[in-house]
């Protein structure tokens, strides 16, 4: 009778911790994946037949502020503002809805009435312009509307009036249909132009080849004194000559104060649309991709050019230099013989990966070998434990069956 006590308690030790191994072991429950909505107030909403859209009401009081919308493996949180009673579920990638959830907020006690749409706002009034003498009298209307027509009456005793019709049966939001802007011009005479104007001339020109990025440029800093506004122009030219060869280059235009401060690239020189460069004076580019000097893309610029700033009637005349190069900046390009394909890593079979025992598949007859991290590997790591926890809980269970054995076998020595 102990024995059989014995082997019964023997065995519920071992069955009772078999299955706390066996609980261990099983994967723990999954979280809710990311792509699935929150609740929200609604709560988690599912369609049937995936509709391409769903319109929903809030409850009474209620207005939605947001919504999140679920298709296939995406969701959004879409923000409604301003808040609205009814608004549209629409997934922005899918064609499809498959569940949705929906937030509310209290609807606002001072919501402001709706507008009447028998009415009109009433337009702002016109911005007059007054200057000197009359004429530059005028006016500029707001934004136009096409519920509203305008009409001008004539300058009369520098007074002139603009009204405002509503057309149809439409009135402006203070019941009224025409609204009324009158404007009193001053009517100041002009200041007499001078009886001896002073010619405009150059405070300051100076233009500098420099290199920037390895493309050669012009810097370009001009100030004008014009008092008495006798500039034709305002915008700046420099002009490069040699003997009988001559190229006219459009500069910039004077700002408010009368100066510039910019700069050009030199004749012959580009650069591409992210700025690098990709030409230069008195070079051309052959179809193997080489560079070499040629007589022609404005060679003649590199020396013994003159120079001078013109703004009409201004000018001012003096040496340019092309820039020198330093070690941080070319000022031509370096030939670059093509590339040899039997030296080029890229075509050596001996780093071909389908050639590379190390890199290749699973080798002459074997199974194709199983990336790393791949699904269907038979080693992959478990989501909650590690590949061996089948093996571990068989050994487990193999040590606590040779446990309980241990134990019936002193009790038998003891009873005997």
């Amino acid at each position: 009778m102990r024995t059989t006590r014995a082997l019964r308690v023997a065995a519920t030790v071992v069955g009772a911790l078999a299955l706390t191994l066996a609980a261990g072991a099983l994967p723990a429950q999954a979280a809710q994946p990311s792509f699935i909505c929150e609740a929200l107030d609604s709560g988690k909403v599912d369609t049937t037949g995936n509709p391409s859209t769903v319109t929903v009401t809030a409850p009474e009081g209620k207005l939605i502020d947001g919504y999140c919308v679920k298709a296939g493996t995406t969701k959004y949180y879409i923000p409604i503002d301003p808040p609205a009673k009814t608004v549209v579920v629409d997934h922005p990638d899918k064609g499809s809805v498959s569940h949705y959830s929906v937030s509310y907020v209290d609807v606002p006690t001072d919501t402001p009435p709706t507008q009447d749409p028998r009415k009109v706002a009433i337009p702002g009034e016109p911005q007059w312009a007054d200057a000197c003498g009359s004429l530059g009298d005028g006016y500029t209307l707001p934004e136009d509307s096409a519920d509203i027509d305008w009409e001008k009456s004539a300058i009369v005793g520098f007074v002139q009036t603009v009204t405002a019709t509503v057309l149809g049966e439409k009135l402006f939001s203070d019941g009224e249909r025409t609204r009324t802007f009158t404007h009193t011009f001053s009517n100041e005479d002009c200041a007499a132009p001078p009886a001896d104007p002073q010619a405009p001339a150059f405070q300051s020109a100076v233009a500098t080849g420099v290199c920037n990025a390895d493309a050669p440029w012009i810097d370009v800093q001009v100030a004008v004194e014009d008092p008495d506004q006798q500039l034709t122009s305002r915008t700046v030219f420099i002009v490069l000559t040699k003997g009988e060869q001559t190229h006219r280059i459009e500069v910039g235009t004077l700002d408010e104060n009368d100066e510039l401060d910019t700069a050009v690239l030199w004749p012959g020189a580009s650069v591409d649309a992210q700025g690098v460069p990709n030409g230069w004076p008195g070079w051309t580019k052959a179809a193997d991709g080489t560079w070499t000097q040629t007589d022609g893309n404005f060679n003649w610029t590199r020396e013994g050019v003159s120079a001078h700033l013109e703004i009409n009637p201004v000018s001012s005349t003096f040496a340019l230099s092309y820039p020198q190069a330093t070690p941080d900046c070319a000022t031509e390009p370096t030939s670059v013989p093509p590339t040899d394909p039997s030296t080029d890593p890229s075509t050596d079979p001996s780093t071909d990966p389908s050639t590379d025992p190390g890199t290749g598949g699973g080798g002459d007859g074997d199974a194709p070998s199983t990336p790393a991290g791949d699904a269907t590997s038979t080693t992959a790591l478990a989501h909650t434990g590690f590949a061996g926890m089948p093996g571990a809980l068989g050994a487990g269970i193999v040590l606590l069956a040779g446990a309980a054995f241990l134990v019936i076998a002193r009790v038998r020595r003891e009873h005997a």
